[in-house]
């Protein structure tokens, strides 16, 4: 993926990064069988719940909610242990997950030569700030849907990296020390971004189309094509 003698990483960076990829080639396939789909969405906000109370990190939410799709789509778990699942999913350590992923592309999330709104960046531990919380709201729209079970972690975490940048109005979107980082060239991002775009919005008019104050003319339009497309080649 990279030379050894890259500025992009150190050699340390590098091995680390390979044996995620590694360990999530490792990842079973999820085949959507579990006849209990319909709750999957109230246990990941349980999972959430519980996980902010005991203050613990983003990876080990993602890794709890991947232990519980992987365990539910292998079992028929009845109803009243549902929530025992989903804490004893907690509690346990598995495999990489996107927020392994995304954690360690946002040591390289901003680069040489970025601009942010059009303008240099000055202060590049507030503009990773801001990254980073941008990021982190995409990774978390991951949890929400089973369709992002279908993809790798690393092409997901990348994607949120992406959507990211781009609401942050940072250009270029994708710059190449990224692309050579994870592997990944933007137009290999680009559906997935589509389907965190088009969720993000979605989410964003039912909050705004909720609000007491809202104006139904101006906030609560249709949505718009993703406008990823128009910087695949940036």
């Amino acid at each position: 993926m990279m030379s050894r003698g890259s500025n992009v990483m150190t050699d340390y960076a590098e091995e680390v990064l390979a044996w995620m990829q590694r360990k999530e080639l490792e990842h079973p396939s999820y085949n959507g069988n579990s006849p209990q789909l319909a709750m999957r969405n109230s246990l990941v906000e349980f999972i959430r719940v519980v996980s902010e109370h005991l203050k613990l990190n983003v990876p080990t939410t993602h890794l709890a909610v991947y232990l519980l799709d992987r365990f539910m789509d292998a079992h028929f778990i009845s109803g009243q242990q549902l929530k025992l699942t989903a804490l004893t999913a907690i509690l346990l350590a598995g495999t990489v997950t996107a927020a392994h992923f995304a954690e360690f592309y946002l040591m390289q999330g901003i680069t040489t030569g970025d601009t942010m709104n059009g303008v240099n960046i000055t202060v590049p531990s507030q503009a990773i700030k801001i990254l980073w919380k941008a990021t982190m709201d995409f990774l978390d729209i991951t949890l929400q849907d089973q369709a992002f079970l279908q993809w790798r972690s690393s092409l997901v975490a990348a994607a949120c990296l992406a959507c990211g940048r781009f609401y942050c109005h940072l250009l270029p979107t994708w710059p190449l020390s990224l692309e050579m980082t994870t592997g990944y060239h933007l137009q290999k991002l680009s559906h997935i971004m589509d389907l965190l775009i088009r969720i993000y919005e979605k989410e964003e008019k039912g909050s705004e189309c909720s609000s007491s104050d809202s104006a139904y003319s101006s906030n609560c339009s249709s949505l718009q094509g993703s406008p990823v497309t128009q910087t695949t080649n940036e």
